[in-house]
């Protein structure tokens, strides 16, 4: 029973469905749903926020209208390269990384258009909220003030700060808010960048510096509302901001080791064909270097002693590699040395088996 139960909970979780060319993932639905359900929980059972009842209704509504905004935006601006990334939105936006193979420049108009796109929502809210504001009472507090219900400041209100804090959210540069897109983007562009290992290295690195940053804030806001008896807002936070950010560094970092690691064994399995179909042709060039030298190593050697006792550390079939590898010119006296007695060798077996 538990493991048929697990097993429709994954398949909830990677089930997604397609609406033209965007993607609705479960956790859209599911966040929604819980969201709208705590806050009518919580307006129910607190006498004092008995007006956000209708919230629960309003509020889900403005998020996905939000998000539907913002990415018809984010893919008008891609334009002919929309359809070829997936958009797969999800309670903050898009969830996948496919930008990363499109062309620097579109992941920077991908970012800027997503977060223009949440400004612009934003500062709509506040200019209504602002104008129908009441006029014996403007001030801006009141304008910014969050309201509930189904009158129209109320709607403003709502749509303001759900964009500011779709804003707020995407400016983290980890998976999967819009300002890693802006990072990836310029990263790519360095001259030093390694395919994709150094920009996932940068990126790692940068959410480990961050995540340090708003813990070490944390920490602060958290010591000062001990030391002097007040509750400074947001600790909490910075707290739950730096232990995602220090979750996204270590995926980024594992995205490095994986490229790595595919990078070496395709180098790997590349040396080892190379050097199969070639070792014949090395082995030529040998024996016409072992011939060419052998004259010569008869006068500089006079005996074969030192050949012997250098073949006990030298291996002629190493040395064919290493010649194979850097060429004629990287091989020492000894090494060639060895070689030609080697041949010496090969030739005086051929002789016997001749006569």
């Amino acid at each position: 029973m538990n493991s048929r139960s697990n097993t429709t909970w994954n398949r909830l979780l990677i089930k997604s469905w397609q609406i033209g060319q965007i993607r609705i993932h479960f956790s859209l639905l599911l966040i929604v749903a819980v969201f709208s359900l705590g806050i009518l929980i919580l307006a129910s059972t607190q006498p004092g926020m008995m007006e956000l009842r209708t919230a629960a209704l309003t509020l889900p509504v403005v998020w996905l209208g939000s998000l539907i905004v913002r990415t018809a935006a984010q893919q008008l601006c891609l334009g002919v390269h929309a359809q070829d990334c997936e958009t797969l939105l999800g309670p903050c936006g898009n969830l996948s990384t496919d930008y990363e193979f499109l062309p620097w420049s579109s992941n920077v108009r991908y970012t800027l258009v997503g977060q223009g796109a949440s400004a612009a929502l934003a500062g709509v809210g506040l200019l209504i909220s602002a104008v129908l504001a009441p006029e014996e009472n403007s001030s801006l507090a009141t304008i910014l003030d969050f309201q509930a219900g189904f009158e129209s400041r109320a709607w403003a209100t709502q749509i303001m700060w759900m964009n500011a804090f779709f804003f707020v959210l995407h400016l983290f540069p980890a998976v999967p808010f819009d300002t890693r897109a802006l990072c990836y983007g310029l990263l790519v562009r360095l001259p030093q960048a390694n395919i994709q290992v150094t920009p996932y290295r940068t990126l790692s690195a940068l959410q480990s510096h961050l995540a340090a940053v708003l813990m070490g804030a944390g920490v602060v806001l958290a010591s000062l509302g001990v030391g002097v008896g007040l509750d400074f807002a947001g600790w909490y936070a910075s707290f739950a901001a730096a232990f995602y950010l220090f979750v996204g560094s270590r995926w980024e970092d594992s995205r490095a080791k994986e490229l790595e690691s595919h990078y070496q064994i395709q180098s790997w399995q590349s040396d080892v064909v190379h050097s199969t179909v070639a070792a014949p042709a090395a082995r030529s060039q040998a024996n016409q270097l072992v011939e060419r030298a052998e004259a010569a190593a008869e006068e500089m050697l006079g005996t074969g002693n030192y050949v012997e006792r250098m073949d006990e550390f030298l291996d002629v079939d190493e040395i064919l590699r290493k010649l194979h590898r850097e060429g004629k010119a990287a091989l020492s006296a000894a090494e060639n040395a060895v070689l030609i007695d080697a041949s010496r060798r090969m030739k005086a077996r051929q002789r016997k088996k001749t006569n």
